[in-house]
């Protein structure tokens, strides 16, 4: 699996999440996680004191293999998101949180359900579209003139 992950790169801005998603889904689902990190599979919950050992044998295995599942899905998030990407999924306890802590970021506002849309989700991309449109503009002029040059097959 490992091996598997160099082909993927890294999530770094809204332009790269349509790819990104595209790939880490298709990854998930190869591993068997993908329904963890979307929610379908949810985490079990803890019988009640009064469960007889059955019961809780099969809430200990159903545990283990959520757990196990989660983890995959969280590292194959982790590992693919650039350092930025990763600020905002550190705090996330399951690879759930951080699949939608992402798609808050990324995704259109306009297409997010308004539940969906908070004003922590809101600061979270503005905090992000801030820092893309920082970086377009700390390029020198020269390095875009020679891009729109080379476009043109003048350079």
């Amino acid at each position: 699996m490992d091996s598997e992950l160099i082909k993927i790169n890294k999530l770094k801005s809204v332009e790269d999440w349509t790819t990104w998603k595209f790939q880490i889904k298709v990854m998930m689902i190869a591993n068997e996680c993908f329904e963890v990190a979307n929610g379908t599979v949810t985490k079990p919950e803890l019988p009640n004191q009064n469960a007889n050992a059955e019961i809780r044998a099969a809430y200990q295995k159903d545990l283990k293999q959520w757990l196990k599942l989660d983890g995959i899905a969280q590292k194959l998030i982790a590992l693919d998101a650039s350092e930025q990407s990763l600020l905002h999924i550190m705090n996330c306890e399951s690879a759930h949180q951080m699949w939608n802590k992402l798609q808050s970021i990324y995704k259109a506002w306009e297409s997010t359900p308004p539940a969906d849309r908070t004003v922590d989700n809101l600061v979270a991309r503005l905090i992000m579209e801030e820092t893309r449109l920082s970086a377009r503009k700390s390029e020198p002029v020269g390095a875009l003139a020679a891009k729109g040059n080379a476009r043109d097959g003048k350079a």
